[in-house]
């Protein structure tokens, strides 16, 4: 099992790695670190296949590896991590590593290493982050409103079907449920434990902070790279930026995705973009490299005031159909928290 070792006050600690670990000032985090310096939620560390990703939760101050700055990383045995004062080397390759890591910050290699004991860094997992800052500008694909997102019919049956109604998702739910899918359910369990701290933050924040905190949760559970929120004016057909994640990319979601979800209200799933005839007419696919996508409208009623989407860039089949129940169950409670922040207003 991978692990890191925490330096903090001059002693070395060996925390263990599993599926994931949350890292942040909040109590809910599996590692808790103190100091005005951290945030609330401030990265986390989760396992895609044989590697081990760092991904910075839009923190105040961000995540070193190796002295450089970083939002998202594949890690390597021996890395070093530094988030605020702290600093973690990661499954270190040998004890020669470690000495040399210890030495290196004023720890006597002779000194053990201390086990991570219970209590230490909290005992659930998270979510959380500031409104995006510096975020690049909303573009979806040359499209501003609904007269403009255009998609072409093809009259092929033999093609996959990417687009799914409500109906047939919440089916996938049912099917998932009576198999009794032990690693959706904990893909689910774990999602929502996420969502439920991504709800719970600082009361002056403003909504843009919730939409981060979704993405960076969906993000995690799909293995999404990127993710869009885009908000639509209720009065008209203008689309604004919600968030979008990397904040320093700018991301744009196609015409064929923007009329499927705002206006036919139906889900997108796509494990083969660039070679599907139906994104021939957009660029947006070609330009960015997209090979797998995924998208969820946010509902209100019969009305769609907003959308989620994810992607991921030169990599075929990155998504499994029953994540769109994911997306589902987020976009459910963002729409609840949407109801209630306009009841209030």
């Amino acid at each position: 099992m991978a692990k890191l070792i925490l330096i903090e006050n001059g002693t070395a600690t060996e925390v263990p790695l599993s599926q994931e670990l949350t890292i942040g000032r909040a109590y809910s985090n599996l590692l808790r670190l103190e100091g005005d310096e951290i945030s609330r939620v401030h990265c986390i560390l989760y396992r895609r296949g044989e590697e081990t990703v760092l991904r910075d939760l839009d923190s105040k101050n961000g995540v070193l590896v190796n002295g450089t700055k970083t939002g998202n990383f594949a890690l390597s045995q021996g890395d070093v991590i530094q988030v605020g004062k702290y600093v973690m080397l990661f499954d270190p390759p040998s004890q020669d590593v470690v000495d040399e890591f210890l030495v290196r910050y004023d720890v006597s290699p002779s000194r053990p290493v201390e086990a991570a004991r219970p209590g230490m860094g909290g005992s659930a997992v998270g979510a959380a982050a500031v409104p995006v800052a510096g975020a690049q500008a909303y573009v979806p694909d040359g499209a501003t409103s609904d007269a403009d997102m255009t998609l072409h019919t093809f009259r092929s049956d033999s093609m996959t079907p990417i687009t799914f109604s409500p109906a047939e998702i919440e089916g996938m739910a049912d099917t998932q449920f009576a198999r009794h899918n032990e690693e959706f359910t904990a893909e689910l369990m774990r999602l929502m434990r996420q969502l439920t701290v991504a709800v719970s933050g600082d009361e002056d924040e403003g909504d843009d902070a919730v939409y981060t905190r979704f993405a960076n949760a969906l993000m995690v559970a799909t293995g999404a790279e990127r993710a869009v929120v885009v908000l639509k004016d209720e009065t008209g057909d203008t689309l604004r930026l919600g968030t979008v994640l990397p904040c320093d990319q700018d991301v744009s979601v196609n015409r064929v995705v923007l009329k499927a979800v705002l206006r036919e209200h139906k889900a997108v799933l796509c494990n083969d973009a660039e070679g599907d005839p139906r994104f021939l007419q957009t660029e947006t696919v070609r330009k960015e490299n997209i090979g797998s996508l995924a998208a969820y409208p946010l509902m209100r009623g019969d009305v769609a005031w907003g959308l989620i989407y994810l992607d991921v860039q030169g990599r075929k089949g990155a998504f499994r159909r029953d994540q769109l129940l994911l997306m589902h169950f987020a976009a459910r409670l963002l729409s609840l928290l949407h109801l209630g922040q306009k009841s209030k207003a």
